[in-house]
């Protein structure tokens, strides 16, 4: 370069060379400041979350049956890009309330313009459980008629009718029968005394109990009544509220079978025209399985939950 401009002629160019070199420089700084602001707009990524939210939830809320939905958030994990260019981690508080989430970038307390995206929500059906979140692994829960956020991984649920069941207990009468054996009579009897506090009016369930020293503890529904979700959903019930006691037993739930067509007992009672219910479980008790106190605890919280 010497030779082609000679040192008068270098000195000439540096004050150019300088020029570029800090132009290229202001446009490498404009271009990072760019990125940057883009990269760290967390404004798409809270449209995204709350209306993805929200759409799982009206899924959720048209289903029968209970829900844990675990749900991750998105994430920027470090690395040269991010760090070069100073992105943020992205971070988010979340909010469920009545009828809509709420996403804010960080927390509620440094973003003043959060997201929102409303969900169908039927006052009848769903209670909503206000509850928010700034974990980035999350779970939905719908529980009988209950809506809540969560920030813990749950495992499959057994998954139990959705039919509006609302009534007041007060009202209703309960009854336990034993059909056979001793044990079975002695089950009927305590849950019984426990199935006192509630009404005496509309004659509404008749629970029948037998006890089987093989066959694992299986709860039967009424299928013949007009409307037979109605008792599948009280039986799904207990059996969720006797696995929540005793977790590792073996119970099964299912349709009558016929199986006990030959017991009078069973057949007098359920057909009763003087003295009807509107329908009835039977409940076979492997020997062994349960107490009475905590089959008759798992029954009164079954029902609190059906007619709630």
């Amino acid at each position: 370069m010497l030779r082609r401009w000679g040192k008068r002629g270098l000195e000439d160019k540096i004050p150019f060379i300088i020029w570029e070199i800090i132009v290229i420089l202001m446009v490498v700084i404009a271009l990072t400041v760019s990125v940057r602001g883009i990269a760290n707009n967390t404004t798409y990524w809270k449209k995204y979350h709350s209306a993805d939210l929200a759409l799982m939830t009206d899924l959720i809320l048209t289903s029968q049956g209970d829900f844990n939905i675990n749900y991750n958030l998105k994430e920027i994990e470090p690395n040269i890009v991010s760090k070069t260019f100073r992105i943020d981690p992205l971070s988010f508080q979340i909010f469920l309330r009545d009828d809509a989430y709420f996403v804010y970038d960080k927390s509620i307390d440094d973003d003043r313009f959060p997201q929102s995206y409303i969900f169908a929500r039927d006052p009848a059906r769903t209670d909503v459980i206000v509850s928010n979140t700034t974990n980035s692994y999350i779970t939905i829960h719908k529980q009988g008629r209950s809506l809540s956020l969560g920030e813990y991984y749950t495992l499959p649920i057994a998954s139990c009718p959705s039919d509006i069941t609302t009534g007041d207990t007060t009202l209703k009468h309960f009854e336990a029968l034993g059909l056979s054996d001793a044990t079975a009579k002695n089950y009927g009897d305590y849950i019984n005394t426990v199935l006192h506090r509630y009404g005496n009016t509309e004659h509404e369930m008749l629970v029948f109990l037998t006890e089987d020293a093989v066959q694992p503890t299986t709860v039967y529904y009424d299928t013949d009544i007009s409307n037979p979700t109605k008792s599948d959903k009280m039986a799904c019930l207990i059996k969720k509220q006797i696995l929540q006691k005793y977790p590792d037993m073996n119970i099964v739930e299912k349709p009558y079978d016929n199986s006990f067509d030959s017991n009078t007992i069973f057949t007098n009672n359920k057909n009763n025209q003087n003295n009807p219910y509107n329908y009835w479980i039977i409940i076979q008790i492997k020997k062994g399985d349960i107490s009475d106190k905590d089959l008759a605890e798992s029954i009164v919280n079954a029902i609190d939950e059906y007619y709630k």
